[in-house]
């Protein structure tokens, strides 16, 4: 029992840190999709179709 307390929390740590990672690479991206559409939609709607097909 001792040694499955003491995995099991490592194990959902190493578990959850690449769904951690993953989430905040996604959330990065959406950003930089969203930023870009902002600035890009005063110039040329048309771009914004690219990027965010990109």
């Amino acid at each position: 029992m001792c040694f499955h307390d003491g995995d099991f929390p490592f194990n959902i740590l190493l578990f959850l840190l690449p769904v951690y990672v993953i989430f905040y690479l996604v959330a990065i991206l959406f950003i930089r999709i969203y930023m870009t559409a902002i600035f890009v939609k005063k110039k040329d709607a048309i771009n914004v179709d690219a990027v965010i097909d990109m």
